[in-house]
């Protein structure tokens, strides 16, 4: 079995929290073009894959996957990752959340996980 699990290729919502209350639409986070051709990349071999007839795509989710930041320390390390990108939100508001003892920043990535077969193989 094959296991695919990746963004969908859209930017992350950010969202800030302060203890229960949600503050939607703060923001986004995007992708570096590097990253955006990676994700390209490895749907073009898996349906490579798929139609040589190695691989039968089986099941496939959606699902939203949240990161959840409590500290500045946090925030800035998950900012200079491998392939970031850009920020679209009001810094002084995204630290200002971090200020409050309740408070986090959340971005939300839509993920899908796909599930591939060898094929010649029964589920």
């Amino acid at each position: 079995m094959l296991v695919n699990i990746q963004p969908l290729g859209k930017p992350m919502d950010v969202d800030v929290w302060l203890g229960s209350e949600r503050r939607p639409g703060i923001g986004f986070v995007f992708d570096d073009d590097e990253a955006r051709e990676d994700m390209r990349s490895s749907l073009s071999t898996l349906a490579a894959l798929a139609a040589e007839g190695l691989f039968v795509r089986r099941d496939e989710a959606i699902y939203a996957l949240e990161f959840h930041f409590h500290s500045e320390n946090d925030w800035q390390e998950f900012l200079v990752r491998p392939n970031a990108g850009s920020v679209e939100a009001d810094p002084d508001l995204l630290l200002s959340a971090l200020a409050h003892p309740d408070g986090r920043i959340v971005t939300t990535e839509e993920t899908t996980i796909t599930t591939y077969e060898r094929a010649g193989r029964s589920g």
